[in-house]
């Protein structure tokens, strides 16, 4: 993306960002990698995660997770 759409998107609060060649390099420091996943899903951008490959593991987890959502009967209750 650009750094005027990153700006738009990453509070200045939530991350580092810095202009690349090919876009824009985020660094975020967190205590809870599945917090970030979702985070950087919720920016609606085309990413590459460089560091740290646990980073990754949790975005392959909330992708599972979605796809089970989405592939379970909706229960329905009766009132």
């Amino acid at each position: 993306t650009t750094m005027e759409n990153a700006r738009e998107r990453v509070p200045s609060d939530t991350a580092f960002l810095e202009e690349a060649p090919d876009g824009v390099i985020l660094r975020a420091f967190t205590s809870s990698l599945d917090w970030m996943a979702r985070f950087l899903v919720g920016l609606h951008c085309k990413m590459v995660v460089h560091h740290p490959p646990e980073l990754r593991d949790a975005l392959r987890d909330l992708a599972r997770s979605i796809v089970q959502m989405a592939e379970e009967p909706a229960v329905v209750r009766e009132t």
